[in-house]
């Protein structure tokens, strides 16, 4: 059995069981395969832009006897990937962890059943990027095989490429259920663009490891159901994201409450994590106060530039640097007052 290291780790554990994953930038494919080996999920795609970690991925799943359910794809983000054409929002029953078993007996994809597993039985795959009319072997995946992934993963790249994935093929990323992403930079601009594109993050972790923070977060694609969220359906998902709006919106009024700025709540949920906020997470906790620590440091090694008059371009640059890890820093200290 595959180990991961506990980053990776919380990232797979993240994806929704019994989901057809589409893993991006797989590298040696070590979480695709913890995904089929845990069960996590049916079917899964290893993708990766660079032939040599893609051909190593193909020969540790190979190796695990595991290529009739993992399909390595060379592809640049989803491009290349097919993505299964959903319903309006049609989830895995896996969001809350187990499967239930009439869920997966009544999985349904727009022109044919699934069977229990997730495998495509027979009818037309859907459209963009998918093959329709028959078997999926066209495009590369074995005839009986799954017929594309409902959701995505990507991790250990920064924020702004994972944006850049995720706008390249519009029309793939508006037909996934679910996305699991850790971006090591530019969170908040990831936090953000999954809102402002439909999706609501409803779990999220802070791992530490070996010195580091990695946020890590699975957000729903709720552009068709965004509005009238209906908590009293039986739709596990929709109940989901509505508790998890219910938190976000409880979070916000809270930091209003606090003389937090509209701007200034809406910044520090999307580089903290508004849940973790709530929540009082310890590792994000310490995350704060080694920001703190960091900021304050970098702060008493900087020249004080603004008592003078007329000032540099370096001098500006400098004065312009200090403001904004002063900001971070007054941010931080805020918050972690508030997590009190």
């Amino acid at each position: 059995m595959i180990e991961l290291s506990k980053r990776m780790r919380a990232v797979a554990d993240l994806v929704p069981a019994g989901s057809v994953a589409a893993d991006i930038g797989c590298d040696h494919g070590f979480v695709s395969i913890y995904l089929i080996q845990r069960q996590i999920c049916s079917a899964v795609y290893a993708a990766d832009v660079r032939p040599g970690p893609l051909s190593r991925a193909k020969e540790h799943i190979e190796r695990e006897g595991l290529a009739d359910r993992i399909t390595t794809v060379l592809s640049d983000g989803l491009k290349e990937v097919p993505v299964r054409l959903r319903g309006d929002f049609q989830h895995p029953a896996g969001i809350e962890g187990a499967v239930n078993e009439q869920d997966t007996d009544s999985v349904q994809h727009a022109g044919g059943p699934y069977d229990a597993d997730g495998i495509h039985a027979g009818g037309p795959c859907g459209t963009d990027g998918i093959h329709v009319g028959g078997p999926c072997g066209a495009d590369g995946i074995h005839a009986g095989g799954p017929c594309g992934a409902d959701g995505m993963l990507a991790a250990g790249m920064g924020g702004k490429l994972m944006i850049r994935i995720l706008s390249d093929v519009p029309e793939k990323t508006q037909e996934l259920e679910w996305v699991v992403l850790e971006p090591q930079s530019e969170v908040w601009l990831v936090r953000r663009w999954l809102w402002e594109h439909g999706f609501v993050v409803i779990k999220e972790k802070l791992v530490f490891e070996e010195g580091k923070y990695y946020p890590v977060m699975l957000a729903l694609n709720c552009r068709k159901k965004m509005q009238g969220l209906d908590q009293s359906s039986d739709d596990t998902a929709a109940k989901s994201v509505g508790e998890a709006l219910e938190k976000q919106e409880k979070i916000r009024q809270a930091m209003l409450a606090s003389c937090f700025s509209e701007e200034e709540a809406e910044f520090a949920c999307d580089w903290l994590g508004g849940q973790l906020i709530l929540q009082k997470d310890a590792v994000l906790k310490d995350f704060l106060n080694h920001t703190i620590e960091n900021d304050c440091k970098v702060l008493d090694g900087m020249p004080d530039v603004s008592v003078q008059e007329e000032k540099t371009e370096k001098e500006l640059r400098i004065e312009a640097r200090r403001k904004e890890i002063q900001k971070r820093l007054d941010l931080s200290a805020r918050v972690l007052k508030l997590m009190e």
